[in-house]
């Protein structure tokens, strides 16, 4: 599933446990501001 960063910061609360939350591969970012909850070959930055 697509979030916006403001929807990711409903559960991580700050910008810093979603930049964490990335490196713990537990969300990652497809784009500025767009994150995916699962891995996926077909986003650039994967």
């Amino acid at each position: 599933m697509l979030y916006t960063h403001r929807e990711l910061l409903k559960t991580y609360k700050s910008n810093y446990l979603i930049e964490k939350a990335v490196r713990e591969q537990k969300a990652f970012k497809i784009e500025k501001g767009i994150y995916s909850d699962k891995k996926c070959s077909l986003f650039k930055n994967n």
